[in-house]
């Protein structure tokens, strides 16, 4: 049943009108009454019209101000005008508006049936169409996510052309010619789907699972930024989402690759996205018990057993009765484990291996393969630890010595000295003292006080020359370190040199 209006100030009109609908199509409509327009409105206000059967000319409203006033309050029924010969300019006008029909005056009962019928077919025709729309809307909301999984997989493991990347990326609203990869992983699996919607509430993105322990994320480049700030710019929403999620219990860590140019440099992009997270996850333990056994296992200790033991009766008596969870809380020790072979060939295999761990059937099996893990990791590390680390942390602070001007990144000197990253990170900081990013900076930061103290070079190519591409990157980092930016110190060595006191 569609609910009408009838508006004119003509009572007489009025009362015809109703009676003939109510007589001839009672069934199909429910009659209101307005003598004005400004009744009529109020109407609109309070009940679902569909159908307004409204005179042009009236006192006060007119129907031309009608349609527009109701309009303007986002009430869109079907508007009818009710016009005499004389007024037909008005007409067309109101047609202009959006009104469906018109009839002429004096109202004749056939014309004003049949106006009402096509009226009425008209809103059937547009409730079908709603209704295959939103059918559409919901077909399409379910299988968004299979369209967002399948793109993720054909990106990183270049199971599609690149036109089935570009056309899964054009239905997502995602344009992947350039980004970001980030690996995530959460504490708590049960929460992971929360965490992603948070975080697609704030950034547009293709995330993906691929039966990992961790998610797989897509990040277009925000081009209203440098390509230098997209990773700094990507770790303080994750930053903030870890913080608002910690409320909750449930801790975030993750990796973040390189910006990728073209879609087939996705893959690398996530490969040093995953190797970050690793990282993290071994670096970033909350809890002693955690940081006592990664940092026993890199020394070769083979007290470093007897540490995960104790995770694992952690863990078991938390996640007893759900499998599932005890066997997600023991993957990120996996990577520890794994992250800390020293023999790059082993990490590579032990790499392949992570795909097969979710086919464990229980957690009593995979603690036995863990445990045989950590103790070849621990004799292993044992050796090469007693034998060459002082060795090894020699040769990589020399290579940046030299090196400083260049690229420098973890993952470039894991590949260049053949060890793993956490290996590396551990070693370098028992027998510095610093942790080897804090090393890379030092030196960075040592050269970049020589050539502003004895050069006339300006910050952009002393921030080249000490291996930044992006000056203004080059004097944040300063001022973190100095507290003033590399101007300021130039101008006050300048203001030195004038009075005398530099020689």
């Amino acid at each position: 049943m569609y609910k009408i209006v009838i508006v004119d100030d003509e009572t007489m009109i009025v009362e015809s009108c109703k009676l003939i609908i109510e007589r001839e199509m009672g069934t199909l409509f429910e009659v209101y009454t307005a003598f004005s327009g400004e009744e009529a409105l109020l109407i609109l206000e309070k009940e679902d019209i569909r159908i307004v059967l409204t005179d042009i000319l009236m006192p006060g409203m007119t129907g031309l101000d009608l349609i527009r006033r109701a309009h303007e309050k986002n009430k869109n029924p079907a508007f009818i005008l009710i016009t005499a010969y004389d007024d037909f300019d008005y007409a067309k006008e109101a047609i202009k508006l959006g009104a469906i029909d018109y009839i002429l005056k004096p109202i004749n009962k056939s014309i004003l049936i049949e106006c009402l019928k096509r009226v009425t077919d008209i809103l059937e025709k547009e409730q079908e169409s709603r209704i295959r729309i939103l059918e559409y809307q919901e077909q399409h909301h379910k299988i968004l996510p299979f369209i967002e999984e399948s793109l993720v997989e054909m990106a990183l493991y270049s199971t599609g052309k690149t036109t089935e990347i570009t056309y899964c990326s054009s239905i997502l609203d995602l344009d992947l010619s350039t980004g970001t990869v980030v690996c995530l992983h959460c504490s708590d699996s049960q929460s992971m789907s929360k965490v992603i919607r948070y975080i697609k509430a704030k950034e547009k993105c293709a995330a993906g699972k691929l039966g990992s322990d961790f998610t797989v994320m897509l990040f277009p480049r925000d081009r209203t930024r440098a390509e230098e700030t997209e990773r700094t710019r990507l770790a303080a929403v994750f930053d903030r989402t870890d913080e608002a999620f910690r409320k909750q219990g449930v801790k975030l860590v993750y990796g973040i690759g390189e910006l990728w140019t073209d879609t087939g440099g996705i893959r690398m992009s996530y490969e040093q996205a995953r190797d970050s997270l690793r990282m993290a996850a071994s670096s970033t333990f909350s809890h002693t018990v955690e940081n006592e056994f990664a940092g026993l296992l890199l020394q070769g200790d083979p007290g470093c057993l007897d540490k995960f033991n104790e995770l694992y009766e952690r863990y078991y008596r938390k996640y007893e009765s759900n499998t599932e969870s005890l066997k997600n809380s023991l993957l990120p020790l996996y990577h520890v484990v794994m992250e800390s072979f020293a023999e790059t060939e082993t990490k590579e295999f032990l790499r392949k291996e992570e795909k097969y761990l979710h086919e464990i059937p229980s957690s009593r099996l995979l603690r036995d393969y863990l445990v045989s893990m950590i103790g070849k990791a621990c004799e292993q590390n044992r050796i090469v630890y007693m034998k060459n680390s002082d060795q090894i942390v020699d040769k990589v602070a020399k290579y940046v010595r030299e090196h400083y001007a260049d690229s420098l990144m973890l993952e470039d000197l894991t590949k260049r000295f053949n060890y793993s990253m956490a290996y590396l990170s551990h070693i370098f900081h028992k027998k510095r003292g610093i942790t080897l990013s804090d090393y890379i900076t030092d030196i960075r930061m040592e050269k970049a006080n020589e050539l502003l103290a004895g050069t006339t070079l300006s910050i952009q190519e002393i921030a080249e020359k000490t291996g930044y591409s992006n000056s203004n990157y080059f004097s944040r980092k300063y001022k973190k370190v100095f507290g003033v930016t590399p101007t300021e110190f130039a101008q006050k060595q300048k203001e030195k040199e004038e009075r005398g006191f530099v020689r």
